[in-house]
């Protein structure tokens, strides 16, 4: 039973994170570590998956500077 008190965080899933690319609903995962960075982006209703694995610095985070762009040209693509 969950406590009356308890607020569920709307961008927070079953540990993913929740959002939208161009008015889809996505399904993402961040992870990393030193010298590493990872990332799970899943736009169910358009059967799209991406992955992005990386190596960089540990101050570095560019991962949705590079999934996102790519999300949406798949999008535009998959709509035609």
């Amino acid at each position: 039973m969950i406590s009356p008190s308890f607020k569920a965080n709307p961008y927070i899933g079953f540990g993913f994170q929740l959002g939208d690319i161009n008015s889809k609903k996505t399904i993402g995962h961040y992870g990393g570590d030193r010298g590493f960075r990872s990332y799970l982006l899943m736009i169910p209703s358009e059967k799209i998956g991406l992955v992005l694995l990386a190596n960089c610095d540990y101050d570095e985070d560019f991962r949705q500077e590079i999934i996102h762009p790519i999300a949406k040209l798949m999008l535009a693509t998959h709509q035609k």
